[in-house]
């Protein structure tokens, strides 16, 4: 269902720059939010990701807790880096100022529970994927929040993923 979500196009219409193309991919819905970096600076704020930390926020109260969302996040950040489409996870924020595990790919050292969400992420294989992880932990294009850098090698479990059955 997730893959569905992710690796499917959507319709904007009117929305988009490109008149001649009303069909856009989930990045569609982080390029509105440079209204929230605006606001930021006019209050100033000077918050390290003003996205990261409205979502944290509004995460509150709500039934979901904020390290799904967290999670959520950076799976669009792969799955995004997979298909060439610049996502950028600013809740990840929070990844770089305390210890974060996702129980997704913590439960990904099962190769049966990887092969489930392989789709989702955009990968035919656990090499694919590894070979995903080492070439982003290598990429100077990482997200940056002030002068922490995400680990995918870390956030992933890499080493990990698929050692079980």
């Amino acid at each position: 269902m997730a893959a569905s979500v992710i690796h499917v196009d959507y319709y904007i219409g009117d929305l988009s720059n490109q008149r001649s193309q009303p069909m856009s991919t989930f990045r569609e819905f982080v390029d509105h939010l440079q209204s929230i970096q605006a606001n930021d600076q006019r209050q100033q704020a000077r918050k390290i990701s003003p996205q990261g930390s409205l979502l944290e926020k509004r995460s509150q109260g709500v039934g979901v807790e904020f390290r799904y969302i967290m999670a959520a996040d950076f799976i669009l950040f792969l799955a995004g880096s997979v298909r060439n489409i610049r996502w950028y996870p600013f809740t990840l924020v929070y990844a770089t100022i305390r210890s974060v595990s996702f129980e997704i790919f913590a439960r990904s050292s099962s190769l049966a529970y990887f092969s489930k969400i392989r789709p989702m992420l955009g990968v035919s294989d656990i090499n694919e994927f590894r070979q995903l992880i080492d070439k982003l932990e290598a990429s100077d294009t990482l997200p940056r929040f002030d002068y922490s850098t995400i680990s995918p090698v870390s956030l992933t479990f890499a080493a990990q993923i698929g050692t079980r059955p």
